[in-house]
């Protein structure tokens, strides 16, 4: 069985980056119709672009950085995405799909960010901050070892398959007096591995593509509540931003903990 220890922990760069992501609520008060973030923010057209008008939703994606940027917008939700560039399916997957390693993505993420938290007239109701971290191991046995130097019981690596444990540990928000901040986390071992079919008589045969990758993984979400009944303030916008990442960086470095 595997002692869990902070001494066991690797540290925070050993995580990458498969996706990051930020999502602001606008108040219904905003409109968000007439916004041009994209260009604005990132200084180019975008690679891709769809608008549905009778419901003022917009989805741009492009190249940013290592991988690829996506900005969803509607009334109700605003998405920024960065996640790894789109995989060739027919091609064996040789490393581990990633943006790089985690504390130099949220660096360079959470820059961009704040600079558009800085536009005018942004009204929110609600932010999350959210990403998936991958630790490369040799086997799923090492995964299950890796997962469990991070959780509060011990997992017997040996005989263990299908672990996905999720938990929300709420905290109150230090930046704002009276909002709970949810701190959702789902910790699991996978592998991935692309796959083709060949026609064959009678039914369709699966060919694996190269060798299996296999990673402790874990996912985040950090988000302040719905329950709170304010708009929250312009002022402290970039402050609660930076509590989220907080919190996401500390269950990243010491596990689960309340």
């Amino acid at each position: 069985m595997v002692q869990n220890s902070m001494n066991n922990r690797p540290p925070l760069s050993a995580w990458q980056t498969e996706l990051i992501r930020f999502t602001a609520f606008p108040s219904p008060t905003m409109n968000v119709a007439k916004q041009n973030w994209w260009e604005e923010f990132v200084g180019e057209l975008p690679l891709k672009q769809n608008r549905e008008p009778r419901t003022f939703e917009q989805t741009d994606e492009g190249p940013f950085k290592n991988g690829r940027l996506v900005l969803g917008v509607s009334p109700l939700r605003i998405d920024w995405l960065y996640t790894v560039p789109e995989l060739n399916l027919n091609e064996p997957i040789v490393k581990l799909p990633a943006l790089g390693p985690f504390d130099q993505v949220l660096e360079d993420f959470s820059k961009f960010i704040n600079r558009w938290l800085s536009v005018p007239d942004l009204i929110l109701t609600r932010m999350a901050f959210g990403t998936v971290l991958l630790q490369q191991v040799g086997s799923n046995t090492e995964g299950y070892s890796l997962v469990s130097s991070y959780l509060p019981f011990e997992i017997d690596p040996e005989n263990t398959s299908d672990l996905l444990y999720r938990i929300n540990r709420r905290r109150l928000s230090k930046t704002l007096d009276g909002l709970v901040i949810n701190r959702l986390a789902t910790w699991g071992v996978t592998s991935t591995q692309n796959f083709s079919l060949l026609a064959m008589v009678g039914r369709p045969v699966q060919q694996n593509l190269g060798e299996a990758i296999y990673s402790g993984r874990l996912e985040l979400d950090i988000n302040s509540s719905p329950d709170y009944a304010k708009d929250l303030s312009p002022e402290k916008t970039e402050d609660l931003f930076q509590e989220l990442i907080n919190l996401g960086t500390e269950i990243a470095t010491d596990g689960d903990k309340p």
